[in-house]
């Protein structure tokens, strides 16, 4: 974080560095139009005075084109020492590790120079990230320690700090505006556990080893991001975009899924165990040898789902929606559905 504040500063010092230059050169087509080049230029019968008013007129719009230039330079210097001065006093804040509430200020200071400084957003973005994965550390709950690999609901350990929580909705709510295509927010290995990243964009979020167990995540866009190795039972995912996500093995029990968008998304092998999946879009899925039980799947859209090897029991799923599914002898539904396999 403090390597972003020195960049900022390296470069307003060299734009100073360019302004001088140019007053340099400017100063030196000055004594060349009024000392020298007079005496060379003036032909018969043209005084050196002459050729002198004829430059010196020339240089007049070249200086009025100059000051425009100056004066435009020396705003934009002016606003680029100011963004550089709100940006390292805003590091400055991001590091008190006795104040919360200064922690949380500097936070969304450094949101306000991401939304005027294109140079600056994309290192800010880096900065915020770096402060969620260094602070959001795993912390276990008693329940959890006696209960290695279970699921329960709220028996987790309390959401993520005020602090880490600002850092995620500033994220969250960044404008692409200024944002190179395609560069990941790196959140490896976060504990992300209940935080609350509604309609947050996602998409080029790495998430390897990310705990998102309950978190809030209702209309986030996280098309085909990879969540193979993403904790998620309980997650809230409402409303979410999930097209050609990889979800492949994940644990997704008790899962609120109402309503997203699971086009194309991988879930092969995922535990899906009660998950509350009503309205959502399913086609052509992947859900080969998910575990569907129990699951609340009414009204959502199966056409071309994958569901070979699947385990569909106790679930809420009608023959109706698994018609157009791909299905086989293997396919495990509840007793009371008669579904022929092709």
């Amino acid at each position: 974080m403090r390597q972003a504040a020195i960049d900022a500063l390296r470069r307003v010092v060299g734009e100073h560095s360019r302004v001088v230059a140019l007053a340099v050169a400017v100063a030196m087509l000055l004594v060349l139009a009024v000392v020298i080049l007079p005496p060379v230029l003036a032909g018969e019968g043209e005084s050196e005075n002459d050729v002198r008013t004829t430059l010196l007129q020339a240089l007049a719009g070249l200086f009025l084109a100059t000051g425009l230039y100056f004066t435009a330079q020396t705003l934009r210097l002016n606003r680029e020492g100011q963004i550089t001065e709100r940006f390292t006093r805003a590091i400055d804040q991001l590091g008190k590790r006795d104040s919360l509430d200064v922690r949380v200020g500097g936070i969304y200071a450094l949101e306000r120079i991401a939304q005027e400084s294109q140079r600056d957003h994309w290192p800010i973005m880096e900065v915020l990230t770096a402060f969620v994965r260094e602070n959001a550390r795993e912390v276990r709950s008693n329940w959890e320690s006696e209960h290695p690999g279970e699921y329960w609901p709220g028996k987790y350990a309390e959401e993520p700090a005020a602090d880490v929580q600002a850092a995620l909705a500033v994220i969250g709510r960044r404008s692409h505006a200024f944002e190179p295509t395609g560069l990941p927010l790196l959140l490896k290995q976060a504990n992300l556990r209940g935080a609350r990243l509604q309609g947050a964009d996602l998409r080029y979020a790495e998430l390897a080893h990310a705990d998102l167990r309950e978190a809030h995540l209702e209309g986030a866009d996280l098309r085909e991001v990879d969540l193979q190795d993403v904790l998620l039972n309980g997650v809230y995912l409402e409303g979410a975009d999930l097209r050609k996500t990889n979800m492949k093995g994940v644990r997704l029990r008790a899962a609120h899924l109402r309503g997203a968008n699971l086009r194309e998304a991988d879930l092969r092998g995922s535990d899906l165990i009660e998950a509350q999946v009503q309205d959502a879009d399913l086609r052509e899925a992947r859900l080969e040898g998910a575990d569907l039980r129990e699951a609340h799947l009414d009204r959502a859209d199966l056409r071309e789902a994958h569901l070979e090897h699947a385990d569909l029991r106790a679930s809420s799923v009608t023959a109706e929606q698994v018609r157009d599914a791909d299905v086989d002898e293997s396919t495990q539904f509840p007793p009371h559905l008669k579904v022929q396999a092709p």
